[in-house]
């Protein structure tokens, strides 16, 4: 279960001001300490997240016609059939079982 923070207004203690403005300045973390003992610890807010440049990709294309034949250089000239499909698989537990990784 979630609960709302209570907030402090830091124009009622002008001392917590000055180090809420150090910490938004230089934005670093800063301990409120008592007696040696952490009570509290003033973070800077998340920074905005910038959105990403149109330019990252070209206009009008989607993922994935930017991915599209991207494992093109992998294909072979005839697919295989289904029992050659078959026995490079089993050639490849085999060899894993072996520890020789197919290679």
């Amino acid at each position: 279960m979630t609960s709302e923070l209570a907030p402090i207004d830091v124009r009622q203690v002008p001392g917590l001001a000055r180090f809420v403005e150090e910490v938004l300045r230089t934005r670093k973390r800063r301990r409120i300490v008592r007696d040696d003992v952490d009570v509290a610890v003033l973070i800077p807010p998340a920074s905005p997240r910038r959105r990403r440049s149109s330019r990252s990709r070209p206009r009008g294309m989607s993922i994935t016609e930017q991915t599209a034949g991207i494992f093109k250089q992998y294909r072979l000239a005839q697919p295989l059939t289904p029992r050659q499909e078959r026995e490079a698989f089993e050639q490849g537990v085999a060899d894993e079982v072996a520890g020789t990784g197919g290679g």
